[in-house]
C-alpha cells in the first residue's frame, strides 16, 4: 500500500468522521496530509 493510497483512504475516512474520538490530532493532520480538504 502506497503513502498516496493511504493518505487516500485517510482521508475518506477522517471526511466521514469516523476518527472523530481523534478530532483535535486529525484536524493538525489534516492540514499537512489532506490540504485539499475542507471541514
Amino acid at each position: 500500500m502506497g503513502f498516496a493510497l493511504l493518505r487516500s483512504l485517510f482521508c475518506r475516512c477522517y471526511r466521514h468522521s469516523c476518527f472523530k474520538l481523534r478530532a483535535r490530532y486529525l484536524k493538525l493532520v489534516e492540514k499537512n496530509i489532506c490540504p485539499y480538504m475542507k471541514s
